[in-house]
């Protein structure tokens, strides 16, 4: 992922949380995280916009993270 690539950073974004609630990674882990989170969350809705914030999350969560990781990895 390139330094300031705010789409991608969403569509990651919605991966983790399909991740997160399908069970299929834990988030007790990543409980200490939640200002970090939360301070993403409002940096990509700046920079994006609320509409196009979600609508990336949201595709992000559909695609699922083993596909939106492998893209990630082929494209560095």
């Amino acid at each position: 992922m390139l330094r300031n690539d705010f789409e991608e950073a969403a569509r990651l974004r919605g991966a983790a949380a399909a991740s997160w609630a399908s069970g299929e990674a834990s988030m007790l882990r990543y409980g200490a995280m939640t200002d970090q989170r939360r301070e993403a969350d409002a940096l990509l809705r700046s920079v994006l916009g609320d509409e196009h914030t979600t609508e990336l999350i949201d595709l992000g969560g559909r695609i699922g993270a083993d596909a939106v990781v492998a893209e990630v990895l082929a494209s560095t």
